[in-house]
């Protein structure tokens, strides 16, 4: 039994989490750090439509073919969708005049 314990230790040891391992307060302690990163109050998440949009614009300020073919991938059924089409049209025209 002690060969057991011994070789389950040294297991932990050589992973790094030796305090988990040893006593049941090492994990304890483990989750008490990772509870005590989280915010106070949470941030309300933003509408999901605020998320395409900044999307939309950052595609709208350097639209190339293959940005406009992902962002409609994504986005097939946006209101943002037939104006990534006229870019996705207009990239594709100027990608192949070079």
């Amino acid at each position: 039994m002690f060969r057991l314990l011994t070789l389950a230790l040294m297991a932990c040891l050589s992973i790094g989490i030796a305090d988990a391992c040893v006593t049941r307060s090492g994990a304890d302690k483990m989750m008490k750090k990772d509870h005590k990163s989280a915010p106070a109050t949470a941030q309300p998440a933003r509408p999901p439509v605020e998320a395409v949009r900044e999307e939309f614009e950052a595609l709208r300020a350097s639209p190339s073919a293959e940005r406009c073919e992902l962002f409609l991938a994504r986005h097939p059924d946006s209101v943002f969708a037939d104006e990534a089409r006229k870019l996705c049209s207009a990239a594709r025209s100027q990608e192949q005049s070079r």
